[in-house]
């Protein structure tokens, strides 16, 4: 991989292999395209948004020779995304990468110094200086009253520090004998910015430019970019991508999604297996999708809204839309890779992520008409300020997270949450969220379980497991046992003595009890009953996995303690 890496390509010496690049360390990356025989047509190939961020991931200090291979169009960009903050520029971000273009040649320094926008580097020099005009040499009479120390370069133009900073001194000092040395007129024509033109006039032109090409980029305003997660009608989008895939001609241009330009902190989060990464496998695919996913990508940025100058940030939001992507294909191809694929080749990826939002939105509503109302947060709530807390904590993790203006996923076997990051993830999220609304029907709709009555019962004093470990789980697994012994009561807690007239505890006994005490419930309806089957397999064989290993001999003898069956059922002591 490496040796690919390094290697022009054998008919365009401006084509960088980008496979063989991500493959390697963000470092070795950096080698590599350095090493190379076309290293300043190699880099200047780069999306100017890859390859900033690959200094980002490696560092300025050990990315200065690859920087001064860049072309006017990149340097622009590493300004634009990493000296601003809102709409202010950030002079202290300017400083370090105008020292690795004054450690270049001099005809690559007067390159960016009259290719970049001037107004940051003005604004960063009226931040450290003020400029006067001499007039036959003399200074003007209030500079030569208090005796301020200014330097000239030229015997008309002078300058006095204002700032303290010794280093920010030599910097401004260095960069304005630079400038003299390679172009005079247009240092004398930012000294003279510095003496008279106005900061708000200065920043509102250069944000003016930088907007039109942060733009350009997929950086949109954002009100603009809001739109990425607007409300859609799913079936009718549905509709116009699949009928636009299906009167396709043949595309003209194509590429793999291997060699498009996606930057690497965007391409090495493709880790196989997703119904997406079929489709592209399947897939003859244009030659803009990279730019389409990374546009896509930088719009959720400023819809969020994250800074893209923060890795970890930019990371979580592509994880956000690779994931809508995901999920939005699957659902708009219904699961057909070959459909899938036509539609990558057609249809643009902002629609594709559209619909895979409006799908993660339907599992929001659907949270929020089941867990929403503010009855039933206070019948799940047994513990004062800690909603939900009948929920175990990654069934409380999703609810919480799917309930968010942005939902997001928490997986059972992850203690955070997380965008949705498949349509895998989309599928076990509404499974989870179609158990848990059957398993609350159950607990007060079904057994007619009363809140108050619950929470009178599990703060006795005689009943085990202490209130903070109990979960719905504890609740409807006492139910099924209850079943098992033919107790009159829908819901109390159980003497381990009482087992003994079902030890050991069966999976199989436990379903055909449990069976036809649902089948003969007049208020399960029949599209719930499959549901219903699945809950109670599942609950029998967590019983029997707990509770199966014991004798009824055992039981009778009072073997069995309280603290044995932890938050499995209810126990009274």
């Amino acid at each position: 991989m490496l040796r690919a890496a390094m290697e022009p390509n054998p008919t365009s010496s401006a084509l960088v292999d980008l496979r063989a690049l991500s493959a390697l360390s963000p470092a070795r990356r950096v080698d590599a395209l350095l090493s190379r025989t076309d290293a300043k047509a190699a880099v200047q190939s780069l999306e100017p948004f890859a390859l900033y961020h690959l200094v980002r991931e490696v560092g300025l200090e050990d990315c200065a020779e690859l920087c001064q291979l860049a072309s006017d169009e990149q340097v622009q960009a590493f300004v634009d995304l990493d000296c601003w903050r809102k709409d202010e520029v950030d002079t202290a971000s300017l400083v370090p990468w105008l020292q690795v273009f004054m450690e270049a040649g001099d005809k690559r320094m007067a390159r960016v110094l009259s290719s970049l926008d001037p107004e940051p580097v003005v604004l960063l020099l009226k931040e450290c200086i003020i400029v006067f005009h001499l007039e036959d040499g003399i200074p003007p009479a209030e500079i030569d009253e208090h005796g301020i120390a200014y330097e000239t370069l030229d015997g008309v133009w002078a300058f006095a520090f204002i700032t303290q900073d010794d280093d920010r001194q030599q910097f401004v000092r260095q960069l304005l004998r630079r400038w003299y040395h390679l172009d005079i007129q247009r240092a004398r024509a930012a000294l003279e910015g510095v003496s008279w033109e106005l900061v708000f006039n200065m920043t509102e032109t250069a944000y003016r430019d930088r907007s039109i090409r942060m733009a350009e980029l997929g950086f949109v305003p954002f009100d603009e970019a809001a739109g990425l997660y607007a409300r859609l009608g799913l079936e009718k989008l549905r509709r116009e991508l699949v009928g636009a895939a299906a009167e396709r001609g043949q595309p003209e241009v194509h590429s793999r999604l291997g060699n498009g330009p996606l930057p690497d902190l965007y391409r090495e989060r493709f880790q196989g297996g997703t119904f997406l990464e079929s489709c592209i496998a399947e897939a003859t695919l244009p030659d803009v999708l990279g730019q389409q996913i990374v546009a896509v990508a930088n719009k959720a940025l400023s819809a969020e809204p994250a800074d893209p100058r923060d890795l970890e940030a930019v990371r979580l939001t592509f994880d956000r839309v690779r994931g809508l992507l995901d999920i939005g294909l699957e659902f708009v191809a219904g699961g057909n890779v070959r459909l899938g694929a036509d539609i990558l080749e057609t249809a643009h990826v902002q629609y594709i992520v559209q619909a895979g939002h409006n799908v993660v939105m339907g599992l929001a509503d659907q949270a929020r008409r089941v867990f929403g109302s503010t009855d039933l947060v206070a019948a799940l709530t047994v513990i004062d300020d800690a909603p939900y807390s009948l929920l175990d904590p990654s069934d409380r993790g999703l609810i919480q997270s799917l309930l968010l203006a942005r939902p997001l996923y928490h997986a059972r076997e992850e203690s955070f949450a997380r965008p949705f990051g498949s349509s895998a993830d989309a599928r076990t999220a509404a499974s989870r969220l179609t158990m848990l609304a059957f398993e609350v029907t159950a607990l007060y709709g079904l057994l007619g379980v009363k809140p108050d009555a619950l929470r009178e019962l599990v703060y006795s004093d005689d009943v085990q497991p202490a209130v903070e470990l109990i979960s719905l789980g504890t609740l409807l697994r006492t139910c099924v046992l209850l079943w098992a012994l033919d107790a009159p009561e829908p819901l109390r807690a159980i003497r381990p003595s009482e087992l003994a007239s079902i030890a050991p505890v069966s999976a199989a006994r436990l379903v055909e009890v449990g069976g036809q005490r649902l089948s003969a419930s007049p208020d399960l309806a029949d599209d719930a009953k499959a549901v219903a089957a699945a809950w109670l397999q599942s609950t029998a064989a967590t019983l029997e996995d707990e509770l199966g290993g014991l004798s009824a001999a055992a039981l009778r003898a009072g073997d069995a303690s309280a603290t044995m069956f932890g938050s499995t059922f209810l126990v009274a002591e």
